[in-house]
């Protein structure tokens, strides 16, 4: 079944995450506020040739203004990192969304960071990823929104959270949006695993992409699902960093409806300027492989010794303890920025000289395999999910939908 304009569907991440290029994110004018409170790659199976594939001019830019959370179990982790980590992860998550492959002008901007640092009575998450996400979008309204006279000062809400999220027992899953929720208060939220800095940075570019619009490669489109940034499942490579045509055309379809009105207009807020950010372009040169083998892993991981080193860039391995002698990998790529060699690091899924790094190109739709014969992978006409053999219990209602609306997960 297709989506009508008006549905809402509920989407479920098992996501594979990488990094991106060194795009800074901006937080919207004065509103550098923070508040304190007490598995899957790009894939593309389109090309820009195809005869039935329409080149329609680029929508209108446009940007994104994000309320982030922070729950007291990523705060736990991170301490006094936690601001600084977290911007470094949403500049990874921009720079995604400034590739050439989606051939549109979406700039994502921070409304407001809000860091938990002590358990909320009106906030109780679970590992349950569907009830997280309904309590975490029923706090936003009532915590912000019931604050500043019941209008929103962002276009969307993320809650980052460390929690071990599942569905139905899958624990692979490691994010949770609502299909189309931008512009729409009851629905514009997003629950984002802080699993590892790739997993978390490239969760939130993709659950970002549900928000406006996009279904998963393979999901009624055309597209090859395990390869690009809205795959339903883990990928590796530098396919990681791209969009494929089928998420370009379902972003410029949202962007060109009614249902994106809000993206379009200024938002004036009241919120107060707070503390300026400290990022840098490359987020690999603190977050090195050991400290992303680390966060998936354990204490005692570190980068894997036998791993030819500029292959990190693809995919990272790690091993378990100090003898090395058993590697293993969650398949996503290190983070944009780690070394991989001498006076290199890794840049969109490559290896490349520090020097040089803004001179590789970056792959584009075109290089990406088309389905076999142009037909679309079959999906459940309820769910589907990844890496998992059994569809997962939805333990609470999904949003209401219309008879030929499905909910979707990832």
């Amino acid at each position: 079944m297709f989506l009508k304009d008006v549905s809402f569907f509920l989407l479920i991440l098992h996501v594979t995450l990488n990094q991106v290029f060194s795009y800074r994110l901006s937080r919207i004018g004065k509103q550098q506020d923070i508040q304190h409170a007490s598995n899957q790659r790009p894939k593309a199976g389109l090309h820009l040739s195809d005869p039935d594939v329409p080149i329609a001019s680029p929508p209108r830019p446009i940007s994104l203004d994000l309320l982030v959370a922070v729950d007291t179990s990523s705060y736990r982790y991170h301490g006094d990192d936690t601001e600084h980590y977290i911007m470094e992860m949403l500049n990874v998550a921009a720079s995604l969304w400034q590739s050439t492959s989606l051939n549109a002008v979406v700039r994502l901007r921070v409304a407001k960071i809000h860091i938990v640092k002590e358990n909320l009575v009106d906030l109780e998450l679970t590992d349950h990823a569907n009830l997280s996400l309904r309590r975490f979008c029923q706090w936003q309204r009532s915590y912000f929104m019931a604050k500043d006279g019941g209008k929103a000062q962002y276009d969307a809400a993320l809650l980052i959270t460390r929690i071990d999220i599942q569905i139905g027992g899958n624990y692979d899953a490691t994010g949770i949006a609502y299909n189309n929720g931008v512009c729409d208060s009851q629905y514009q939220c997003a629950l984002c695993e802080d699993k590892s800095p790739m997993v978390l940075s490239h969760t939130i570019a993709h659950e970002i992409g549900h928000l406006l619009g996009m279904r998963h490669d393979g999901d009624h489109n055309p597209c090859l699902d395990r390869v690009n940034i809205m795959s339903g499942y883990a990928t590796t490579g530098h396919q990681t960093f791209i969009w494929s045509q089928c998420s370009q055309q379902e972003l410029a379809e949202f962007l060109r409806s009614e249902r994106s009105s809000c993206l379009h207009d200024s938002i004036t807020t009241s919120w107060s300027p707070g503390v300026a950010m400290d990022t840098v372009a490359m987020p690999g040169r603190i977050y090195d492989a050991d400290y992303q083998c680390q966060m998936i892993y354990g204490a005692p991981a570190k980068a894997c010794k036998r791993q030819n080193r500029q292959q990190i860039c693809g995919m990272l391995k790690c091993q378990r303890d100090s003898s090395g002698t058993e590697c293993v990998t969650d398949g996503r790529p290190a983070l944009q920025g780690t070394s991989c060699g001498s006076i290199k690091w890794c840049s969109r899924g490559w290896c490349v000289q520090r020097a040089a790094q803004k001179q590789h190109p970056e792959v584009s739709v075109e290089d990406a395999t088309a389905v076999p014969n142009g037909q679309a992978n079959k999906q459940t006409d309820r769910l589907h999910c990844s890496e998992c053999s059994t569809f997962p219990y939805m333990d609470t209602p999904a949003p209401t939908i219309e008879s030929d609306q499905i909910p979707v997960e990832l």
